[in-house]
């Protein structure tokens, strides 16, 4: 079974847009999530008018991405879904691409997929400069660290078995990773580390022609990427070790088809 996961903070404008073309290609999935982390607009309002089911997991307040990936996880880890796809709910990301995404590890090729805007087939379109040599000068640093060449490895459009979430090495809620970014750094890091396969895929990566929405990081955000690469490579990331102890963060409480995390 396959999941998909949408993170949305006051996306009101593109949220829906974005579901509509994720109900192009429903017969991938089994489900979507949208994580509503503490909006203040009308995007819970777009998301119910989507035209396919819609699983709504809603902070009260805002926690951070970090946070919307924890309550994702913890709901398809319950379910016992098999693989956990992501991409960004402001409409950077194409849904009619889910296919080459979900496509490696249906093959059996892969137990994580990473998406690519610098790959032959892929699109990147609105960067600024300043950003594009930062994600390639980054990419870079990881790939030799890590001993695996990649391109891309800050785009956010991914998919993975949940067996590497299930992994007791992999702590996805250690203290250290906070509530932003790490998280998906992080993990890449990981399967990286514990011999998981990882392939990347080209993908479109296309940023609002109004300047909008390019981007809800702060300058501390992306500083703070670069944790996750050095604690790993150190081996300071199995400091606290609480999923190795078999301790799990509270689950999200839910009613109806509607979960709100308090």
């Amino acid at each position: 079974m396959t999941a998909l996961f949408l993170p949305c903070y006051n996306e009101q404008d593109r949220i829906g847009g974005v579901l509509a073309r994720v109900a192009e290609v429903g017969a991938l999935l089994d489900e979507v999530v949208v994580v509503d982390d503490g909006s203040t607009d009308r995007s819970l309002e777009a998301i119910a008018r989507a035209p396919i089911p819609v699983t709504i997991i809603r902070h009260a307040r805002r926690k951070g991405l970090g946070e919307c990936f924890r309550s994702a996880y913890r709901h398809v880890l319950e379910r016992g879904f098999e693989v956990f796809a992501v991409m960004a709910g402001n409409g950077k990301d194409d849904p009619c691409e889910l296919g080459r995404v979900l496509a490696p590890i249906a093959e059996g090729r892969a137990d994580y997929v990473q998406g690519s805007r610098y790959l032959p087939g892929g699109l990147s379109r609105r960067l600024p400069a300043h950003r594009d040599l930062a994600i390639r000068v980054f990419t870079s640093a990881v790939s030799l660290l890590y001993g695996q060449r990649l391109s891309d490895c800050s785009n956010g459009y991914r998919a993975y078995r949940t067996a590497v979430l299930r992994d007791p090495r992999v702590d996805r809620d250690a203290a250290w990773l906070g509530h932003s970014y790490q998280i998906e750094i992080y993990l890449l890091l990981k399967t990286l580390m514990l011999g998981y396969s990882v392939v990347e895929v080209p993908v479109s990566k296309v940023y609002p022609a109004d300047g909008h929405g390019y981007s809800k990081a702060r300058l501390v955000d992306w500083w703070n990427m670069l944790k996750p690469v050095v604690w790993c490579r150190l081996g300071l990331d199995r400091v606290g070790g609480r999923r190795a102890a078999g301790v799990e963060l509270a689950g999200t409480e839910r009613t109806g088809a509607v979960s709100r995390d308090t």
